[in-house]
């Protein structure tokens, strides 16, 4: 009989950067030995987009308990061997994020669940009920994965007791690199919601190769790319979105997913970084120069950066696929060994 997994993160909210994640966690379970069911806020979609059983997340407010499809979900949760929760949960920036994960995780512990956190970004935890929700969170895994160094040493901080911390990377560098013949023009993925204002954004854009396309990788972002005067990419598929950044000279915005994906498929990019977790995983990547703050950006290290990527294509060709390659080693910490067919 197959063992069952459950998997929770910010699936099926339209961020293809979370859906990037999903992506990248199917791709190294194996079906064959593994029944597979993801919660998603949009659960049709989900199992259109990726074939695979998904139901909604439990009750976790007052509108959701009058939902009876949502109770159902905890016959799921009984019924799992083991629950995966992954991407950027912990953290207090979005208001009620970590509130929200670590109540699901109290459900899965409930119903004396086996669970891991796999392939996280933790922070930031600004406030003492923040860090007090994550140590308990995290306190009940079994196994514990991060993506990068600042992540693991928060962790760290937040005294749980008996438990290995790996770094590992993201879900992501299990997807096969999209192939491309010709590379031309800058794709702008900025979040709807973040720092930079359609005016400052439209002056730095000045900088970059033509022609100029703008994606909405949220549903957040779609008003705000409409007000660029640049044509809007909205993708309906993973592959799409993925293909589209192949096939660019540069990429530039202030989602993270739109940085990793550019770095799978070896395209530059910049970045502004609109969260600690941005600035974390590429610094730890040796690519700090790439990512600016959004609060301090300064077009004449942006000019010449770009002057840069296109006179020594060659060389960040090299220090991308160097990168790629030691990702790829990082893998198999994402996971327990006994999951993965590495």
């Amino acid at each position: 009989m197959k063992k069952k997994i459950l998997l929770f993160g910010n699936f099926g909210r339209q961020n293809w950067g979370d859906e990037a994640i999903l992506k990248g966690i199917l791709t190294i379970l194996d079906k064959k030995i593994f029944e597979i069911t993801v919660l998603s806020t949009d659960p049709e979609k989900t199992r259109k987009d990726f074939l695979v059983k998904s139901h909604l997340f439990p009750p976790a407010g007052f509108r959701s308990i009058f939902e009876i499809n949502r109770w159902k979900t905890f016959n799921e949760i009984k019924k799992s061997d083991l629950i995966i929760f992954s991407g950027g949960l912990l953290q207090d920036r979005e208001p009620g994020a970590v509130i929200l994960w670590s109540w699901f995780v109290k459900i899965c512990k409930f119903f004396n669940k086996k669970i891991i956190f796999a392939g996280n970004s933790i922070g930031p935890l600004e406030n003492k009920i923040s860090k007090k929700l994550a140590q308990k969170s995290l306190e009940s895994a079994k196994f514990i994965s991060v993506r990068d160094k600042e992540s693991k040493k928060l962790a760290i901080s937040l005294n749980i007791p008996n438990k290995k911390i790996f770094i590992a990377t993201d879900f992501c560098f299990n997807l096969r690199a999209k192939r491309t013949k010709k590379k031309e023009g800058t794709l702008l993925a900025f979040r709807g919601d973040g720092k930079i204002s359609v005016f400052r954004a439209k002056k730095l854009a000045k900088n970059f190769p033509s022609p100029i396309e703008i994606v909405a990788m949220d549903k957040i972002d779609k008003e705000f790319a409409e007000n660029f005067g640049f044509p809007v990419f909205v993708p309906n598929s993973l592959s799409e979105l993925r293909q589209k950044i192949a096939n660019k000279k540069v990429v530039v915005g202030s989602r993270l997913h739109a940085g990793i994906l550019a770095l799978k498929e070896k395209t530059p990019f910049v970045l502004f970084s609109a969260a600690d977790k941005i600035s974390n995983f590429f610094d730890d990547r040796g690519l700090a120069k790439l990512v600016f703050s959004e609060s301090r950006i300064f077009e004449k290290k942006i000019r010449d950066l770009l002057k840069d990527f296109q006179k020594n294509s060659k060389n960040w060709e090299k220090k991308f696929t160097e990168i790629i390659t030691e990702e790829g080693k990082k893998r198999k910490n994402l996971l327990p060994s006994f999951l993965t067919n590495f």
